[in-house]
């Protein structure tokens, strides 16, 4: 069923749960649920590299009920209890990190999910999941777009243990009947992401190099491409299908449905703030043999089902980011 959410609010007034809500998405998540009128809890480990920062939801954090807890623990997972919606956003995100340390990656992506899926079914408020996976779950695509038919060949640690969490939600709304929704964002880029380390998002990265002077770093020719979206537009979709009607048990993917290269990308960062230099590096090792040639979305899916349309150009989403970051560097360089 197609549902619009023009002129109503179905969040005001809900008791929402947030993981990961002191990180990139989480955060900007976090505060539109505040400004919809929603009752937000904030649960995050505050893991060192994980990208939670308390920055980024200043001036609000006392808006919200923050608590420092760790999804890997079953029993701190309790604390879920009194959700009515749950946005599981809490992850592992650094493919690199993923493939020195599997393990880790394993207890956070796939075993946290299990633990949040278990305490939102123990949970007697609880209405609905919503759980962010990745377009890495997709693997190099034979073909383009790619849309919710296309069977996923994972090419790297952290894209097997995102499928695995899927097949949780999945295995979980088949044996208990548990509403649960899936969102496989593409590549998402602007305020309140993490640019302090390398290994994360490589828009962001990309405009915080020219801040702080350093060369933006491509990776081979820079002809690998991919499909950014705009964080705005991404906590847009989340927000709609949270509240969607015929969504549940499905999964969706939301991207800006343009395909452009990395090149391009740095060359537009370039462009927007007026200065910075490219510089080629190689590919490293254990990323070069997982890495994705070419990647567009076909978002068609969650357009018919929530009438969501991606609103942010690239150009105008990486001077919001630029803009953004010029004012606090401190904070997050």
């Amino acid at each position: 069923m197609v549902q619009s959410m023009k002129n109503v609010n179905p969040i005001e007034g809900k008791e929402i749960l947030v993981t990961g809500g002191l990180g990139f998405i989480g955060s900007n998540l976090s505060i539109k649920l505040l400004q919809m009128g929603a009752r937000v809890t904030i649960i995050d480990s505050m893991l060192r590299g994980s990208g939670a920062n308390m920055a980024n939801v200043a001036p609000n954090a006392r808006r919200f009920s923050i608590r420092n807890r760790d999804v890997r623990n079953r029993s701190a997972c309790e604390i879920v209890g009194g959700g009515q919606i749950v946005f599981h956003l809490a992850a592992q995100t650094n493919r690199l990190r993923a493939l020195k340390d599997p393990k880790m990656d394993a207890e956070i992506n796939y075993v946290g999910t299990v633990n949040v899926l278990e305490s939102c079914r123990k949970n007697e408020s609880f209405e609905r999941l919503v759980f962010t996976s990745s377009r890495a779950v997709v693997g190099d695509p034979s073909k383009l777009p790619v849309d919710e038919t296309y069977t996923p060949r994972p090419k790297d640690v952290y894209a097997v243990n995102k499928l695995a969490a899927e097949r949780a939600c999945l295995l979980y709304r088949d044996l208990y009947g548990m509403p649960v929704v899936i969102l496989r964002p593409s590549n998402v880029y602007g305020p309140r992401g993490q640019i302090r380390y390398s290994e994360y998002g490589f828009i962001n990265l990309f405009v915080g190099n020219v801040l702080m002077g350093k060369p933006i770093q491509v990776f081979g020719s820079g002809e690998h491409t991919r499909d950014p979206i705009f964080v705005d537009d991404l906590v847009d979709a989340l927000i709609r299908l949270s509240v969607g009607k015929g969504v549940e048990g499905e999964t969706f993917f939301a991207g800006s449905g343009e395909e452009v290269s990395i090149l391009q990308i740095a060359r537009l960062v370039q462009k927007v703030c007026g200065r910075g230099r490219i510089e080629f590096v190689r590919f490293p090792e254990p990323l070069a043999r997982g890495e994705i040639r070419r990647f567009r979305v076909d978002y068609g899916k969650l357009a018919k089902c929530v009438r969501w349309h991606p609103r942010v150009r690239l150009s105008d989403g990486i001077r919001k980011t630029a803009s953004y970051y010029a004012r606090r560097l401190r904070q997050y360089a």
